[in-house]
């Protein structure tokens, strides 16, 4: 975005600009490792090949920026930049008194601080961890080609989660990051594809291709063929040559037996079932014929079972069948949380995966805290099960699931 900001500020003569030259910015950084200096030599490479000095954005008239200013200030921005402005303005409250000066502060505040963020983490010197505070990376991350190097997919969303709540302490807090990645998030939602493959973040996963033996992707070995010099030879006269002609039986074929080689069948490898952690508890506490057992929460949270298509129907219904007045109606008509009506474990777990406590805590105070749910996580037939669901000193204030009679 750096050529953008640089393009709109020339078009409308601003004094300070924002140099779009990042071959010279890149030239800045200090990496520490062999892995950072070579994503930095093909990102230059790449955008060498992609480069274009076109602005999306047009402003060649007054008219043109007059309405180019009405529409950040009413309409949906169409990029990044104006996604900027407007949450800029809408944060200050002064969207409807926006002006050209206003949006060159604007500008070039981006442009410093997206500067020296870029430095730090090219520099490998950011604390950005796991971004804890930026809930829809998360889902970009875990859906994007990084993650291929993990080939179980189900332990990949929880491996991120592990990653991001061990280092959480770790992690320093840069605000710019929030309004960047919302806006991929919004397009990516708007163009029905949750895989975050943006240029760059392509060329970051050259990296499995490296480590098997692929070295220096975007250069092409030319070999130079020399060109001799060419001999005027004149042409020597060469003797005639007399062939005898020779008689050759008729070749009459010996026809042979195929054998037929019986292909042997090739063994079938089954991969090994998936089983929650709250289906193993389960077995164990029938099995053990204890009254009560609590489960692994930390385990259990970690456990992706989600695809995207029930994230995002799940995302959808969390919130308006959970609140206070519909749980009530469930539980008056339906019996929720009775043996006729029990609770879809994986709602359950949606919800406390989200962290969604008041949520939570208004399903305790209608159904109380033991009710029946329905294991609809793994692909085996179940009995229901009786829980207890508490968030109590005794669990450290953290939601704990405990099978009980």
């Amino acid at each position: 975005e750096f050529k953008n900001i640089d393009s709109i500020q020339k078009q409308l003569t601003f004094k300070r600009q924002c140099s779009g030259d990042i071959s010279r910015l890149l030239s800045r950084c200090n990496p520490s490792t062999e892995y950072m200096e070579q994503f930095l030599k093909n990102v230059k490479t790449y955008l060498d090949i992609n480069s274009t000095n076109e602005s999306s954005i047009k402003l060649s008239s007054k008219k043109s920026v007059g309405n180019w200013i009405e529409k950040i200030k009413k309409k949906r921005a169409e990029n990044l930049i104006e996604y900027f402005i407007q949450q800029q303005c809408r944060a200050n409250k002064n969207c409807h008194s926006l002006s050209l000066a206003k949006i060159n502060g604007s500008l070039d505040n981006l442009c410093q601080r997206e500067k020296s963020l870029l430095k730090l983490i090219c520099s490998e010197s950011d604390f950005l961890m796991g971004v804890s505070y930026v809930n829809e990376l998360t889902y970009l991350i875990s859906s994007s080609p990084a993650l291929r190097i993990i080939k179980n997919s189900y332990y990949r969303y929880g491996c991120l989660k592990r990653f991001i709540s061990s280092n959480q302490h770790h992690e320093r807090i840069y605000k710019d990051l929030k309004p960047l990645v919302a806006y991929h998030y919004m397009r990516a939602r708007e163009n029905k594809n949750m895989e975050f493959t943006t240029g760059l973040f392509s060329v970051g996963t050259l990296r499995e291709f490296e480590e098997k033996g692929l070295e220096n992707v975007f250069e092409i070995d030319e070999e130079k063929v020399e060109k001799l010099p060419r001999k005027n030879k004149q042409p020597e006269s060469k003797p005639k040559i007399v062939f005898e002609k020779i008689k050759i039986k008729k070749y009459v074929p010996i026809k042979k037996k195929k054998k037929i080689e019986k292909l042997k069948p090739k063994k079938k490898i089954t991969p090994k079932p998936f089983y929650s952690t709250f289906y193993l508890a389960a077995m164990e506490r029938r099995k053990s014929q204890l009254s009560e057992l609590s489960i692994d929460m930390y385990k259990f949270s970690h456990e992706s079972v989600f695809t995207d298509k029930e994230k995002a129907a799940l995302e959808k219904v969390a919130k308006p069948y959970t609140s206070y007045k519909a749980l009530k109606a469930m539980y008056k008509l339906d019996k929720l949380g009775s043996p006729k009506a029990p609770l879809p474990l994986s709602f359950l777990k949606y919800l406390i995966d989200q962290k969604m406590h008041k949520e939570l805590f208004n399903l305790v105070n209608v159904l109380g805290n033991r009710f029946y749910v329905k294991n609809n996580i793994d692909k085996v037939q179940s009995p229901l099960e009786h829980i207890q669901l508490t968030n109590d000193h005794q669990s450290n204030y953290k939601w704990q699931i405990i099978i009980i009679e």
